[in-house]
């Protein structure tokens, strides 16, 4: 079970240089901030840390953009940096909110293999032996017709 997953809608603002870890490890943080108007018209704001590297800022470079508003699936870590504890959200799937908020069932990942549910489909061959099976499955149906 993953406890620390989260799901989190916000607007990016700002990327912060590149950074490198003991490990050698390049990763850039995304800040987000997510706003709300509160009763008296103030409004509150919650700034939250993305931990992305090249690879999936080349990913989803076109919604990595600031001033974009982005939808990340991921999940939260933490380190500590100079005894203050550092926590970000890594993310496994960040899109761009208005394509999400239309919970459309089909859509198409950034390098355009489609997503069913937010789940990509890669062909794959079916085993001849259930190919057999299937092809007469089907000849039944159609001779019963």
């Amino acid at each position: 079970m993953k406890i620390n997953k989260i799901e989190i809608i916000g607007e990016i603002i700002n990327f912060s240089k590149k950074i490198e870890d003991k490990r050698g490890n390049e990763y850039y943080f995304i800040k987000l901030i997510q706003s709300r108007i509160l009763e008296k018209k103030s409004k509150n704001s919650t700034f939250f840390y993305i931990k992305v590297t090249d690879d999936l800022i080349k990913k989803y470079k076109d919604i990595m953009v600031v001033g974009q508003t982005v939808y990340i699936n991921g999940y939260l870590n933490s380190y500590f940096k100079d005894g203050l504890l550092i926590n970000y959200i890594y993310p496994i799937d960040i899109k761009n909110y208005s394509n999400y908020k239309k919970s459309e069932i089909i859509t198409y990942d950034t390098d355009g293999v489609m997503l069913w549910h937010g789940k990509r489909c890669i062909k794959v061959d079916c085993p001849s032996e259930n190919k057999e099976e299937l092809e007469m499955l089907i000849k039944e149906i159609s001779d019963d017709k």
